[in-house]
């Protein structure tokens, strides 16, 4: 059969095989463009993209535990001090020595005025300077206490600052020099078609793959069309109703849990007049909500109903939460008792597209809300117009939107509370000063067990304020080829260093 007939095969009845994928060249097709292209100290860089060229000082595995990375070990000299001990022998991209200066110079840096407009150096405020003890070594000093350091460590990337300075930001995130196992090659336009090489020096050695194309697909049927067709090998932030076909094609599925929960914030600063500001309101929206339809039938089984703002493993997730009860009448009857026997009408901003399904997601929370007499107009935002009105505070019209409750990157709990909370990094929308206090004490606590127990009671109390409509914990959802072998996630992206490509024992003829 002629590969040509094969094709069309697989895109009418689904059911032949695909030659084998190439041991050098593995092609993945994205959501989403790295905005930021190869940035170092922003969150709209590539996710995979930048793990992949960069290292941090540690990382989160996917259980959430910290661990090595360009640091060995690390300890505390007192409760703002920690030392750390780097890996030897890493160079950078450009041949040059990863050291204790190399890491020191970053840090510095970070804590710096001219840094202060950057996502990094905000999650690392808590640092007051660092320095060189030897070639290997460097100390951290924190303003305070800081029990999340290590983890902190994790979202650090190590770029060459001597080229950044000397290249400027405009042109060093064309051409990153980090220490990861791969470099780019080339971004394509507007960075929808970015081509990455392996870097044979990286400590982090990889398997077979020694080129990646990343493919910018922001259709996710087209998304699946292009692994079905052959075009691509692996396929990311795919929709539940696509897993049948692909994997009816022989093609393999795999599910994997983010520190993530999909909710809807509630807005109560500068908002007095609206409902939302009464607790018991904030509480009846989420009685209202039918979960399980989301959980079951949106979602396929494929993702749990949420009980807080953190999943299971996160640092402070608490299993003695049980999720608002889905209950209608109670929402209702505590809608009356708040003084809206009516209901009332509400503006709902939306970032459609951040996962998959959230578009069906909205849809059903909206009809929920309407059984309960709440009025609810979805307001479609384009990422540039949410990002901003999220930076700004700036939710003229909108009485809620989309926002995640995210513990991805830390696998922490007491970052996502303070993004739903009087100490979010973005302009605050909302503040309970129980919550807040809560969240304080947890803050500075360096007893794992006690911080621990701070963080879910903060957590407690922060359910019961509702400053959001808990929904879903998010799963990734991603198909690929099956002889493709050693996928493997951590908090920051896809560890295409681990893959490799061999001959599965189930590959349909």
């Amino acid at each position: 059969m002629t590969n040509i007939a094969c094709v069309f095969i697989v895109l009418a009845v689904m059911s032949c095989g695909l030659a084998p994928a190439s041991a050098e060249n593995l092609r993945i097709a994205v959501s989403t463009p790295a905005l930021a292209k190869g940035h170092p100290f922003d969150p709209y860089a590539g996710g995979s993209i930048v793990s992949a060229l960069y290292d941090g000082l540690t990382q989160i595995s996917l259980n959430g535990e910290v661990t090595p990375a360009l640091a060995l070990s690390w300890s505390t000299n007192s409760n703002t001090e920690w030392v750390f001990k780097l890996r030897p022998g890493v160079v950078f991209h450009n041949g040059k020595s990863v050291s204790a200066k190399s890491v020191v110079d970053i840090l510095n840096f970070v804590a710096s005025p001219d840094a202060r407009r950057f996502w990094v150096a905000q999650q690392l405020s808590t640092i007051k300077s660092a320095r060189v003890i030897d070639a290997s070594t460097l100390s951290i000093t924190t303003h305070q206490p800081d029990p999340l350091l290590p983890r902190r460590m994790s979202i650090v990337r190590i770029a060459d600052l001597d080229e950044w300075n000397r290249a400027g930001e405009a042109a060093y995130k064309e051409a990153p020099v980090g220490s990861g196992p791969y470099r780019v090659v080339s971004w394509g336009p507007n960075a929808t078609d970015i081509r990455l090489a392996a870097f044979k020096q990286s400590w982090r050695k990889h398997k077979d793959i020694t080129s990646i194309e990343m493919r910018v697909i922001p259709d996710g049927a087209r998304r699946v069309q292009s692994l079905l067709s052959g075009e691509v090998d692996l396929s990311v932030n795919l929709d539940p109703d696509s897993i049948m076909d692909i994997e009816g094609a022989g093609l393999q599925v795999v599910t994997t849990p983010n520190p993530i929960v999909i909710s809807i914030a509630l807005r109560t600063i500068d908002a007095k007049d609206s409902p939302l500001v009464d607790a018991m309101v904030r509480r009846a929206l989420n009685h209202a909500i039918d979960k399980n339809v989301i959980a079951n039938q949106i979602l396929q089984d494929l993702m749990q109903v949420a009980s807080q703002g953190a999943t299971p493993g996160a640092v402070g997730y608490d299993p003695e939460i049980a999720p608002y009860t889905y209950d209608p009448d109670k929402a209702r009857k505590m809608l009356a008792e708040a003084g809206y026997p009516n209901g009332f009408d509400m503006t709902i901003g939306v970032w459609a597209g951040q996962v998959p399904g959230d578009t069906l997601i909205f849809q059903q929370v909206a009809q929920d809300l309407s059984r309960v007499g709440v009025r609810v107009k979805l307001r479609v935002l384009p990422f540039p117009d949410f990002s901003r009105r999220l930076q700004a505070g700036d939710w003229q019209g909108i009485d809620a939107f989309s926002l995640n409750w995210s513990s991805r990157i830390m696998n922490d709990a007491q970052p996502a509370l303070e993004s739903f909370s009087c100490h979010s990094v973005w302009t605050p929308f909302f503040c309970d000063a129980e919550v807040a206090q809560a969240i304080d004490s947890a803050r500075y606590d360096m007893d794992p067990t006690a911080r621990t127990q701070k963080l879910q009671r903060a957590m407690r109390l922060a359910v019961a304020s509702a400053p959001s409509i808990f929904l879903i914990n998010y799963a990734d959802i991603v198909a690929m080829r099956r002889d493709i072998n050693g996928y493997e996630v951590r908090s920051d992206g896809i560890l295409f260093e681990k893959m490799s490509v061999g001959q599965s024992l189930d590959r349909r003829q």
